[in-house]
């Protein structure tokens, strides 16, 4: 059990978990592993991707947010920065955000209790979002991985050049994807369920992976 009392164990009731244990198997093609470390974290495509490059970082353990990743926080961070360099290196400046969700039957902005940053090319103006609600700062997301602010649900985001900033949880279903979904110009595209994106994701892929491998 980690320190906010939730499992961090590798469940198989996890899609998330279920990727990294399906790894050696054949998996759906919008789930091939674009980067990995073994014992670390990996990376794959987001579902309903709101653009080419938009990747998950995601701890192997069922951590319940990256902030109360007590174990392992540094290793983890290191991945997620060279994840971060491959995305800006192939598709420009990017930002970083996390619905961070906690243990419990609680309403949330998370809509998957496993941990994992969102990374997704483009500035949005994330200010903006929520702008009533009082947000703390940390220098990096180094400083942030680890920490135990919020342990009860937050948004964290980053922007290119900027700090981290976070507040706690608004309780709204996919609340940063909302804004950025706006932002781009195609504001209903937020839910990933009813909105896969295949064209972006495929567009991931193939730059992450070339023809063949």
């Amino acid at each position: 059990m980690d320190q906010t009392g939730s499992p961090n164990m590798t469940t198989t009731d996890c899609f998330l978990c279920g990727i990294l244990l399906g790894a050696s198997t054949a998996l759906p093609w919008h789930d091939r592993i674009l980067m990995s470390l073994e014992g670390v974290g990996y990376a794959v495509c987001a579902l309903g991707a709101l653009a080419p490059g938009h990747v998950l970082v995601v701890p192997e353990e069922h951590w319940t947010s990256t902030s109360t990743i007590f174990e392992g926080a540094c290793a983890f961070s290191v991945f997620a920065m060279q994840v971060l360099g491959r995305v800006e290196a192939i598709f420009g400046p990017t930002t970083v955000f996390e619905h961070g969700t906690c243990p419990g039957d609680v309403r949330r902005s998370a809509c998957v209790t496993h941990a994992h940053l969102q990374l997704i090319p483009g500035i949005f103006s994330l200010a903006t979002l929520a702008h009533e609600r009082p947000r703390r700062s940390l220098p990096s997301l180094t400083d942030f991985i680890g920490s135990g602010r919020e342990p009860s649900g937050y948004v964290m985001y980053q922007e290119p050049g900027s700090a981290v900033h976070f507040m706690a949880d608004p309780q709204i279903s996919q609340i940063v994807r909302r804004h950025i979904a706006a932002k781009l110009g195609h504001p209903f595209e937020w839910d990933y369920l009813t909105f896969p994106n295949d064209r972006f994701i495929s567009q991931t892929i193939d730059a992450f992976l070339p023809a063949g491998t």
